[in-house]
């Protein structure tokens, strides 16, 4: 079950994208069937991050800044 989660956070694209009503209020809509048959190309066009060593640079960075608040 780890290795599937691992696998699914590091290289599935999202399903949601965040989108503005007109009030101001965010909510999650769900990509289109053509969006996502863009496969890695067009996800790494739209700014998604693919890829473990992608995704662990991110965490990392996360962290990082967090201990470097708290000093």
């Amino acid at each position: 079950m780890f290795s599937g989660a691992l696998f699914a956070w590091a290289w599935l694209p999202e399903l949601q994208e965040v989108v503005r009503d007109a009030s101001g209020r965010q909510r999650l809509q769900n990509k289109t069937l053509e969006n996502l048959a863009g496969g890695m190309r067009q996800a790494k066009i739209e700014g998604e991050v693919i890829g473990l060593r992608s995704n662990l640079r991110g965490v990392f960075r996360i962290v990082g800044m967090r201990i470097w608040r708290n000093k």
